[in-house]
């Protein structure tokens, strides 16, 4: 037979059952987190082209993401912002704010296992609406390897 007492004990138990879940729902990933989880890393640039037009890389040049945290480095140049994505677009689509100006770079981006490819617009541009950079588009696609 259940005495106020041990209803009393029984409430609290659940109460501390469901506070412990919502504390650590909190950590849980989101289910749109899947991307934000592969992306995180250096990526090593491996091809760039520019309206149509095939670019040397030149020396090594990465990117890289950590949290809500975006660094691209190029020689000894390294530019620092914050990037959001939203994976559920159809093109999956890639915003990275860079503290130096403040300009939103609007990128659409593609990922396959080890390969990372963004297609990005000129700055304060439209966003791309292909992963492709065709000439007399002004776009920039870029194809990046994991760094192992």
């Amino acid at each position: 037979m259940m005495t106020r007492r041990s209803l009393g004990l029984s409430g609290v138990f659940l109460t501390v059952l469901l506070a412990c879940r919502v504390l650590t729902a909190a950590d849980d990933p989101k289910p749109n987190d899947g991307d934000n989880v592969k992306l995180r890393g250096t990526w090593v640039l491996e091809s760039l082209w520019f309206d149509g037009q095939e670019v040397p890389p030149g020396k090594t040049a990465t990117l890289s993401f950590d949290g809500k945290k975006v660094i691209m480095k190029k020689d000894v140049l390294e530019s620092t912002g914050n990037y959001e994505i939203d994976p559920t677009k159809d093109p999956k689509s890639l915003d990275m704010t860079f503290e130096k100006d403040q300009r939103t770079i609007k990128a659409i981006y593609e990922l396959r296992g080890d390969r990372l490819t963004v297609c990005l617009g000129v700055k304060d541009g439209p966003r791309p609406t292909e992963i492709a950079a065709t000439a007399g588009s002004a776009t920039t696609l870029m194809r990046f390897e994991r760094d192992k």
